[in-house]
This record gives structure tokens, C-alpha cells and sequence, in this order.
């Protein structure tokens, strides 16, 4: 019994959604919580993902109903321009 299409595709929606979730992680530590995201992409179409999404954050996310193009990769490059700017890792430990 090894692995299958199936479970390949839900690891990849669980590391998405853990990246997300250490880049929110990130965020709060660094004083900007969230109370709710707003989503929008082709992965949004997932209601597996979206819904393993809320579960690990615990905050609401709400699909848009326009999917601006270009917005996900701005969030990454914002996020990623936040981390080397040493606004992102705050947990104890963490160089």
C-alpha cells in the first residue's frame, strides 16, 4: 500500500498551506495580525485547500470575486522583502 495520486495532491495542498501559514505566523509576530485574508488565484478553486487553509489559521478567508493579476506574486515578493528586512522571524531562538 504506498502512496497515491490522491495523497501526493493533498501533501502539496498541506505544504501550501503550511508556507502560508509560517509567512501569517510571521506577520503577527511582527505586529501585523490578521483577522481575516482575502484569496484570490487559481488555488482558491480548491475547496480543500481553502478550508485546511482556515483550519491552520484560524481566521476567515474570503474568495474575491475579481483575481487581479500578478497580486500573489507581490504578496510573495512583500513578504519575502519583509523577512530580509528583519520584520519577520520574532520566535524565540530564531536568528
Amino acid at each position: 500500500q504506498g502512496t497515491d495520486r490522491r495523497m501526493l495532491a493533498r501533501a502539496a495542498l498541506e505544504a501550501i498551506g503550511f508556507s502560508v501559514k509560517e509567512i501569517v505566523e510571521r506577520m503577527s509576530a511582527a505586529g501585523v495580525p490578521l483577522e481575516r485574508i482575502d484569496v484570490d488565484g487559481g488555488l482558491t478553486r480548491s475547496d480543500l485547500l481553502m478550508q485546511m487553509q482556515a483550519d491552520m489559521l484560524g481566521v476567515e478567508l474570503r474568495r474575491r470575486e475579481k483575481r487581479p493579476k500578478g497580486r500573489v506574486r507581490q504578496i510573495h515578493a512583500d513578504a519575502g522583502n519583509s523577512l530580509r528586512l528583519g520584520l519577520g522571524d520574532r520566535r524565540p531562538g530564531a536568528a
